[in-house]
């Protein structure tokens, strides 16, 4: 792990000195599910995070659900989605004990200064150069 967070972190945050929507903006995790478990339909805080899933172990048997599309891991393979799509997470049917993968959020690529200047609940203000 310290290899993988050393090199994430060259490329988090993606767009510093940018204001955050939520907590959930930008990190990563090494997310366990076990055999049996559902996590119900729900959608995240805002839609300039994404999320990628990576799997790792445990993933036959194992679904996502984005916008009423399903979506399965393999190992090595990627799942790239918009967490303010409704979604969930079940391993319902998985084959293993338990499901391995690690997501990480980022702040989408598209997204710009003018996204946040000008509304009074985002409080944008410039970040001076020498905090950046």
């Amino acid at each position: 792990m310290p290899k993988t967070c050393a090199l994430l972190h060259k490329w988090l945050p993606s767009k510093p000195g940018f204001p955050w929507t939520s907590d959930q903006n930008e990190q990563v995790l090494v997310l366990k599910m076990k055999k049996g478990t559902n996590v119900e339909l729900h959608s995240g805080p805002a839609n300039n995070i994404l999320n990628i899933h990576i799997g790792i172990s445990g993933l036959e048997g194992a679904r996502l659900t984005v916008a009423g599309q399903n979506y399965t891991w393999e190992e090595g393979k990627v799942i790239a989605w918009d967490g303010s799509y409704d979604h969930q997470i079940d391993c319902l049917d998985c084959v293993d004990d338990q499901r391995v993968i690690m997501m990480v959020r980022y702040m989408h690529p598209d997204m710009t200064a003018e996204h946040y200047k000008g509304i009074a609940r985002t409080q944008f203000e410039e970040v001076p150069l020498e905090l950046q």
